[in-house]
């Protein structure tokens, strides 16, 4: 992931999958919720199960237990 001011570009494996643009940039009257990410924030890592597939279709229970095995993670600041 690259997160600058104007955009933040998604990046797997060195390929281009989504940029999210910064809209306050060239539009004064787009709200935080546009462009929320001109604030303090921290990366949270999870194995989340749900969501609304899960919610009306269910979970497998044999599926457990799950583990989540991450061996290092970066963070960089870019060089202006």
């Amino acid at each position: 992931m690259e997160w600058t001011e104007s955009a933040i570009k998604i990046y797997v494996d060195d390929t281009h999958y989504y940029t999210f643009e910064n809209e306050r940039l060239q539009n004064a009257s787009t709200d935080q919720w546009h462009w929320p990410f001109d604030h303090p924030f921290h990366f949270i890592l999870t194995i989340s199960a749900g969501g609304n597939w899960a919610a009306t279709e269910g979970i497998d229970p044999n599926i457990w237990p799950q583990r989540m095995e991450l061996d290092y993670m970066r963070v960089y600041a870019c060089k202006s």
